[in-house]
Order: structure tokens, then C-alpha cells, then sequence
């Protein structure tokens, strides 16, 4: 399993692969639209609210969003990072606030001098 930890991702993703062999994904009727590093935007079409997975023997549960990417089987973003504190991360920082899905239906989770798409 490849798992990439992103500080420059504001949520966590799992890879649509391996989410097509998971159970307890929930398919979103409006889905969120978000940035990936090459700059595309694409949709995430299903939601884990609570996945249960581990590594080195560590025992997690949190919340993805299914991604299609063929390099990683999950991504850890600043919500995971924040949630865990594995270092320093100043998370009242308005650059790391919450989701919000803006009336063009973009997943937006910062303030950005761009055009402030999730990455």
C-alpha cells in the first residue's frame, strides 16, 4: 500500500481502485469537485465517513473522499494531520478552515490569491 501524507491537501482521499473494493462508501448525488496536482479538476463521486484501516500497527478511522489516482492508494491530508498532530501544524490558520461548496460547485478549503480550488 502507498500512502502519500500531503500537507498541501486540504482533506484525505482514498484511491477510487481500492474504494471499489471497500465496503461502506456512500455515493454523493452533488460531487465535490477538487484540484489535483496537476492541476486538473475532477469530481469524487463516493464517501467514507469512517474507514477503519492501519498501518504498522497503528489502528486509524477517518473520512475520504474516492479519488481516482494511479499512484497512491491514499492520500493524508491537513484534516487527517490535524486530527493526529504527527508534528507542528498551526490549524487555527485561516488557510486550513473547513470545506465549503461554492454556488459554481467547487469544493473550496482555504483562501488562496488563485482561484482557492482544494489541491
Amino acid at each position: 500500500m502507498q500512502i502519500l501524507v500531503d500537507s498541501g491537501s486540504t482533506c484525505s482521499f482514498v484511491s477510487a481502485d481500492l474504494a471499489s473494493k471497500l465496503f461502506g462508501g456512500q455515493s454523493l448525488a452533488v460531487p465535490p469537485r477538487v484540484r489535483i496536482a496537476n492541476g486538473n479538476i475532477i469530481e469524487c463521486p463516493q464517501f467514507f465517513s469512517d474507514l477503519s484501516w492501519e498501518v504498522q500497527q497503528c489502528q486509524f478511522n477517518s473520512a475520504f473522499l474516492a479519488l481516482p489516482m494511479p499512484s497512491y492508494d491514499m492520500i493524508l491530508g491537513m484534516d487527517w494531520l490535524a486530527s493526529h498532530r504527527p508534528m507542528q501544524i498551526d490549524s487555527s490558520r485561516p488557510d486550513y478552515g473547513s470545506l465549503a461548496r461554492e454556488a459554481d460547485g467547487v469544493t473550496r478549503g482555504f483562501s488562496d490569491p488563485g482561484d482557492g480550488l482544494v489541491s
